[in-house]
């Protein structure tokens, strides 16, 4: 089994559009109401991974090329973390892939989201902004979903079609963005 890991990694909100929470140990994603303004606030994650090392290993004939090798599946792990706020129950988490460069940012601030930087929910980069705030993904035949019961389960999704898309260079990997479905948010 070949492994890689997320190298940049941020939770981004419409609660406050410039807040970046790209140092945080936790990623957090969340829809909430808020009864000042009486709307529903999305966050989100982003994630990015680097596959050089794997790309290295099927190079060296390490691992299998799962661009020859139909066999070869590609799954996202993340895993729960326990707090006392109120847990959403029975929906959907979809994953799409990003198409857009975005930089991680060094905010920490997951509480009041006072840290400002990128990306965040309207730019990308310190000079650039998402073609739509919160993240320019594509939704198409790439895309994943998992279906949470109790809110407490661990993301574990295919993304085979998004992993072979970036090895054999049809799209370019800007990582993933997770978010709650459409209906959901």
């Amino acid at each position: 089994r070949a492994r890689s890991f997320s190298d940049e990694d941020t939770t981004i909100s419409e609660h406050s559009l410039t807040a970046n929470a790209g140092a945080s140990p936790i990623l957090q994603l969340s829809n909430i109401f808020d009864g000042v303004i009486l709307r529903k606030e999305f966050s989100r994650v982003l994630v990015r991974f680097s596959l050089s090392s794997l790309t290295g290993g099927i190079t060296t004939k390490d691992y299998p090329d799962p661009i020859t090798n139909t066999s070869i599946s590609a799954y996202l792990y993340m895993f729960n973390a326990p707090h006392g706020d109120v847990q959403a129950q029975s929906f959907d988490l979809n994953i799409h892939p990003i198409t857009q460069a975005w930089d991680e940012g060094a905010g920490l601030d997951l509480d009041s989201l006072s840290q400002t930087g990128y990306a965040n929910a309207v730019s990308a980069q310190s000079s650039v902004a998402w073609t739509t705030t919160g993240g320019t993904y594509v939704v198409d035949s790439n895309s994943a979903t998992q279906n949470f019961n109790t809110g407490e389960e661990n993301l574990r999704v295919n993304v085979t079609n998004i992993f072979n898309a970036w090895m054999n260079g049809t799209t370019a990997n800007y990582g993933l963005i997770i978010k709650m479905s459409d209906a959901n948010e």
